[in-house]
């Protein structure tokens, strides 16, 4: 039998394919690999649920007409103490879905999820920030893949103490990235509704998705008929354990997020040595343009900075942003359950925005 590291990393391979999640189904996947059910509801129950971590969907956001952008704001002085309103503005009017702030300073770094209709519109938001004085700059990364999602590695990460392990920043199993179609895909508003539930949490019967959709328990048949279209047509591409929880692995977290882009040369290269990088927790591999997020012991940061560093300036041309994130001082990539607020701004057919309300939103803080 397998070490105990071993059977982690089986359930995690087994929890990845899986949509939506389901103990029952885990247990027997683990089962058919040679593990016994105590041993398998063990990992699930005490060192899975029992340490925090969360089954979310990865949903490929391209499928949804959206397209992955990074913002990097530099606030302006008069607006550090009303970042919060400023993110809220930004999440409830614009489609900013999660960010992280530098530690320090007036820096955010913030993930959107726009329609391709309007990223020029909502670029024109930031510009106009600027403009009058909210905003002192800001840097703008579009990606061209969907961003795709790492659960711990048991090669660093403890799941019976649920902390990171010392020592050890090398792995041989590196990480996988799954096959992502950048086309739109057919959707309705209930489709999204469901794909959102699922990020927040897979771990829901189809009974329960139907309740939190808005239909009735009986209506547990089309949500999982749904799903399962939504995971063939790859709206749903992966299942992934996050800890991304306010407070949890503080004060003994950080995060380096990079960006990387090349007008010259392909990125290949790079990504082949990043993804054997076991605190790898995040990852948008486009052909020239890139980013990586980084999620480790605070203890490790000289020596991973450094690392990353000399890799990325190793490539020749490539323009690259690092930024250091502290778990501990400030919330981090939070409210994942924020992206469910996109259900406000599709009307069934197409993505709405209004450009106007949202520059007088961020013009009166």
């Amino acid at each position: 039998m397998l070490s105990f590291d071993g059977l982690m990393r089986n359930a995690i391979e087994v929890i990845e394919g899986l949509v939506p999640f389901s103990e029952d189904r885990v247990v027997s996947a683990l089962s058919a690999r040679g593990y016994t059910e105590s041993e398998a509801r063990s990992a699930i129950r005490n060192f899975i649920f029992g340490k925090g971590l969360i089954p979310r969907a990865m949903i490929n956001v391209n499928r949804l007409d959206l397209i992955d952008v990074r913002v990097d704001l530099t606030l302006a002085p008069s607006v550090i103490s009303k970042a919060e309103k400023l993110l809220n503005a930004l999440t409830e009017d614009g489609y900013l879905i999660s960010w992280g702030k530098s530690i320090g300073l007036g820096n955010y770094r913030t993930i959107n999820a726009v329609p391709r209709a309007f990223l020029g519109d909502y670029r024109a938001v930031f510009d106009s920030a600027v403009s009058f004085g909210k905003l002192r700059d800001y840097r703008w990364f579009e990606t061209e893949t969907s961003s795709q999602y790492f659960s711990p590695d048991p090669s660093v990460f403890d799941f019976r103490t649920g902390n990171w392990k010392s020592g050890i920043e090398q792995t041989n199993e590196p990480r996988k990235l799954r096959e992502i179609p950048r086309s739109r895909g057919n959707f309705d508003a209930l489709d999204l509704k469901i794909l959102l539930q699922l990020r927040k949490t897979a771990a829901q019967t189809p009974e329960a998705l139907a309740l939190s959709v808005g239909l009735n328990a009986s209506d547990a048949g089309e949500v999982a008929q749904r799903i399962d279209r939504l995971s063939r047509e790859k709206f749903i591409t992966s299942v992934y354990l996050d800890f991304f929880e306010a407070g949890f692995l503080a004060p003994s977290t950080a995060m380096i997020d990079i960006l990387c882009r090349s007008t010259e040369n392909s990125l290949s290269s790079l990504e082949e040595r990043l993804l054997t990088n076991p605190y790898l927790s995040a990852a948008n591999f486009g052909v020239k343009s890139l980013a990586a997020l980084f999620t480790f012991p605070l203890s490790a940061f000289y020596r991973l900075q450094s690392a990353l560093e000399s890799l990325v300036l190793s490539q020749g041309n490539v323009d690259s942003a690092f930024m250091l994130i502290s778990w501990f001082e400030n919330e981090t990539f939070k409210k994942p359950e924020s992206a469910s607020i996109l259900t406000l701004k599709f009307d069934g057919s197409r993505w709405t925005f209004d450009a106007d309300r949202l520059q007088e939103r961020l013009k009166e803080l």
